[in-house]
């Protein structure tokens, strides 16, 4: 897999988008301000394939964009979607440098054409217009950043420290709680989400497997590593001593000493 991108990146490299995740998150921001003025904004630009069809074709696109979670314009509202942007830079900053800003493009264009595919498949079926594949979108980003930097701290209502782990961990089972109520909505979310899935989390599970390999290593080094000189007891006899033979017991006899295997010496 890592050759394949490499070879997408040396041929298409030069087309990245520095900063896309910042750029998707003002956006966000702004459909939400705009929908202030203008409420019915946002029901513009949701994905709607009997429009589409009739020529509103920049719903395509717009879609992604239509990510208000709330109903209606309010301070708290304005507060949060500030917050949100902010988070969404530093998400965005964080990938682009654990991963290169090619990559990061290509995590985001996969989790854009996921959205779009759930999208239309949803319809398809339900004769209703999706739900929420731009929050999906949002929310694919914030679990890699969540992944690869568990330890991440934030102060939720900005007084509590809490590391991003634990928000991702309630996060993901708010979704999977809403995933279980239907199938159609348990694929229409797993679709949505399928960059995730299967671009962070195989290289999550290789990463801690690997740790996990080199901190038994390191274990194994260090107790194969230490030395017999600085021990307190050692049988005159075999030479076994409390490090060799942790479970031996000593005693001495005319200023020598023999383990346990050897105390008939000492009789």
């Amino acid at each position: 897999m890592d050759a394949f991108l490499n070879r997408l990146e040396n041929r298409f490299g030069r087309l990245a988008t520095p900063g896309l995740v910042r750029y998707l998150a003002l956006f966000f921001l702004g459909v939400y301000l705009l929908g202030a003025f203008q409420p019915d904004l946002e029901k513009a630009l949701q994905f709607d394939l009997v429009k589409i069809m009739q020529g509103e074709v920049w719903r395509v696109i717009t879609f992604i964009f239509a990510a208000k979670a709330s109903s209606g314009f309010s301070p708290m509202g304005l507060l949060f979607m500030v917050f949100a942007t902010m988070l969404l830079f530093t998400y965005g900053d964080a990938l682009e440098q654990e991963w290169g800003v090619f990559r990061c493009n290509l995590y985001v264009f996969w989790g854009y054409i996921s959205a779009l595919l759930a999208s239309l498949g949803f319809q398809l079926l339900t004769g209703y217009p999706p739900p929420g594949a731009a929050l999906l979108l949002g929310f694919s980003i914030f679990f890699a950043f969540a992944t690869i930097h568990p330890k991440f701290t934030i102060l939720l209502f900005f007084i509590l420290p809490v590391q991003i782990w634990i928000l991702a961990a309630i996060l993901g089972g708010l979704v999977l709680m809403q995933s279980l109520t239907h199938p159609l909505i348990f694929a229409f979310n797993a679709l949505c989400l399928s960059n995730f899935f299967f671009a962070v989390v195989p290289r999550a599970i290789m990463g801690a497997k690997n740790r996990q390999y080199s901190a038994s290593r390191r274990r194994k080094y260090m107790k194969s590593s230490v030395s017999t000189d600085d021990a307190f007891h050692r049988c005159s006899v075999c030479g076994a001593t409390e490090i060799s033979h942790p479970d031996h017991h000593f005693r001495s006899k005319d200023g020598k000493e023999y383990c346990q295997d050897h105390l008939d010496k000492v009789e």
